[in-house]
């Protein structure tokens, strides 16, 4: 998950913007955009070593099985999701 810092000015202001960005061959748009939601706020606080926990959790989570929903722990939430009955992927 890369960051992206930028500056922009707008009326003499100064704006800093910050993005986590995840990149995956994969097509679980809703799944990615909730895992940002709870990673992003982590690592802007606390560095690092939240990315690497976010790492451990999710190198353990069950493959998808279709049709099933799984509880996913991230970060000490638990993100649920529900696969849709056929996966092409």
């Amino acid at each position: 998950m890369p960051t992206v810092n930028t500056y922009q000015t707008f009326n003499n202001l100064l704006y800093y913007f910050q993005s986590v960005v995840i990149v995956s061959r994969l097509p679980f748009i809703n799944l990615f955009s909730k895992v940002c939601g709870v990673v992003a706020p982590e690592y802007f606080d606390n560095g690092v070593a939240s990315i690497e926990a976010a790492f451990h959790d999710i190198d353990r989570w069950p493959s998808p099985v279709p049709g099933e929903t799984i509880n996913l722990p991230l970060l000490g939430t638990i993100i649920q999701v529900s696969s849709v009955k056929n996966l092409a992927y």
